[in-house]
């Protein structure tokens, strides 16, 4: 009977260091670095940063929601930079309204970045204005081809190769 009890003990031990473990054990405010978050409450940023380009995906995950940052400074391009609303994970798709400033004055898209494995990277496709809103005309036939932002990577650049 002993041995039947250590056994459950030990295993239940082993059973709650896996799931704070998984949950990255921190502080609410402290941005976490799991490799695979699968919608675990907490601080996220991911980051794609090079000489030339910087873009910064911050989520805050809690039980009632998505809420977060973007900033988008691509060699050549205006700067935007906003918060996201109505921001919902369906799978691993982050569905968000970007809320965004640029030189041009304000402005509103959707945006989808697929999300796993300690990456994020933003869809492209074809775009309709929906009000005042630029919304994808299929998320179906999105591609996520953009600058992979990763956990890692907020805290150096990735370097490029300038064409002279």
């Amino acid at each position: 009977m002993w041995q039947y009890m250590s056994f459950i003990l030990c295993l239940a031990l082993v059973s709650c260091a896996d799931s704070s473990t998984q949950r990255g054990g921190g502080d609410a405010g402290e941005v976490q670095s799991a490799v695979r978050h699968d919608q675990t409450p907490g601080n996220y940023q991911y980051c794609f940063v090079t000489a030339d380009d910087t873009a910064i995906l911050t989520l805050r995950i809690t039980e009632g929601g998505v809420s977060g940052s973007l900033l988008l400074q691509y060699f050549g391009k205006e700067r935007n930079d906003g918060k996201l609303e109505n921001a919902y994970f369906r799978n691993d798709t982050l569905i968000a309204d970007f809320r965004y400033w640029s030189d041009t004055g304000q402005g509103l898209r959707e945006v989808l970045f697929l999300v796993n494995d300690g990456v994020a990277r933003e869809a492209f496709g074809t775009t309709t204005m929906a009000g005042d809103k630029e919304v994808f005309t299929s998320h179906k036939s999105v591609a996520f081809n953009s600058p992979q932002m990763s956990v890692d990577g907020c805290g150096r650049k990735v370097p490029t190769f300038r064409k002279e």
